[in-house]
C-alpha cells in the first residue's frame, strides 16, 4: 500500500529536507517517526528538496507499508515528532504514485518583511526598509513563461536543462496593524532548479533598490549570464507552499489539525491592505475527495 502525507515545517532546526549523513534532516526525521509506529524501516520520497532553513506548509512525501494504518493514526504520528514538524494530511494513493514526478506544479512562496513582530522574525526575511513594489513587480513579469534560469540556480551543470515554466509570478503586499508590513512573493512553476526562487528574490531585490542594472538582469535571463552577482536571499523567508497534482490523484483518509500552516495571520483587508495573494497558487487546483475520517 502506497500512502502520502502532507507535511508542514519550521525548517530553522534542519540541514533540508534531505537525508544526510550526522546532520538532523526532515525526512530522516519523518522515517525515524514513521518506522517507530508502524514497527519496521520506512524511506519516504518528498515532492520537493528545500534547504537548510527553507519552511514548508505544503511538502508531501510518500511511502508504502505492508501493514494497516492504525486508527487515529495523524495523531499518533504527530505525538511523536518534533514540535517543528506536523503532518497535516494522509491520502491513499496508487502504487504508481510518485510525490516528485505526479507533481503538476510547486507554489513556493517568500516573504519581505518590516517592523515585524519578534515572533515572526525566524519567518521572513526582514528589510529596514522595502524595496519600491512597483519595481519588484516589473521583474515578477519577465520570469513568467517558459525559460532558462541557468543564471538563478546553484549547479546549473548538474542538469539535463535548466528550462522552467512558470505559471504565476506575483507581488502583493500585507499590512498589519501597528506598522508591520510583508511583501509576498508567489511563484509556481512546473518545476525549480536548487536555489532558484532565493535567486529570484535576490536578483528581484537588487533590481528593485537599483543594484542590479536592468541590462545584466536581462543578459542573465536572456543567455544565462550568471556575472548578476548571485545573491541569494536568505533562507528563513522561503515556504514550500504547495504541490500540485492531477484531479482525483489524492483519496483524503484523515485530515488533523488546521486547515493549513501559515505562518502569518491573514491581515484585515478591510482597514486597508492592498491586496492578498491566492493561496490557491496555480491553475492546477488538487481536488481531494472521498473523505472517509477526519481527525
Amino acid at each position: 500500500m502506497r500512502y502520502l502525507i502532507k507535511v508542514a515545517y519550521d525548517g530553522a532546526p534542519y540541514k533540508g529536507w534531505q537525508r544526510q549523513v550526522g546532520v538532523p534532516t526532515v525526512a530522516e526525521t519523518l522515517e525515524t517517526a514513521l518506522s517507530k509506529i508502524l514497527a519496521h524501516p520506512v524511506t519516504v520520497v518528498g515532492a520537493g528538496r528545500t534547504d537548510r532553513a527553507v519552511h514548508a506548509t505544503g511538502q508531501y512525501a510518500h511511502w508504502d507499508t505492508e501493514k494497516p494504518l492504525p486508527n487515529h493514526f495523524l495523531a499518533r504520528l504527530n505525538a511523536v515528532l518534533p514540535k517543528s514538524i506536523q503532518v497535516l494530511s494522509l491520502f491513499r494513493v496508487a502504487d504508481s504514485f510518485h510525490a516528485r514526478h505526479l507533481a503538476l506544479a510547486r507554489h513556493y512562496r517568500y516573504f519581505l518583511g518590516q517592523n515585524l513582530p519578534l515572533f515572526w522574525r525566524p519567518y521572513a526575511y526582514e528589510m529596514e526598509k522595502l524595496p519600491p513594489l512597483e519595481r519588484l513587480r516589473e521583474v515578477a513579469a519577465l520570469w513568467l513563461g517558459e525559460k532558462d534560469f541557468r543564471a538563478f540556480c546553484k549547479g546549473a551543470s548538474n542538469y539535463a536543462h535548466s528550462r522552467c515554466q512558470v505559471f504565476r509570478a506575483e507581488w502583493s503586499v500585507w499590512t498589519y496593524a501597528g506598522g508591520a508590513t510583508l511583501f509576498v512573493f508567489d511563484v509556481v512553476a512546473n518545476r525549480f532548479l536548487h536555489g532558484m526562487v532565493r535567486f529570484l528574490v535576490g536578483a528581484s531585490v537588487r533590481y528593485a533598490t537599483g543594484r542590479l542594472p536592468y541590462e545584466k538582469l536581462l543578459a542573465a535571463l536572456e543567455r544565462g549570464d550568471r556575472g548578476w552577482g548571485l545573491w541569494e536571499a536568505p533562507a528563513q523567508g522561503l515556504f514550500l507552499w504547495e504541490v500540485h497534482y492531477p484531479q482525483n490523484a489524492l483519496y483524503l483518509l484523515e485530515h488533523y489539525g488546521p486547515s493549513s500552516a501559515e505562518p502569518f495571520p491573514e491581515p484585515d483587508f478591510a482597514s486597508g491592505a492592498e491586496s492578498a495573494p491566492d493561496s490557491s497558487g496555480a491553475p492546477f487546483g488538487a481536488t481531494r475527495s472521498g473523505t472517509r475520517s477526519a481527525h
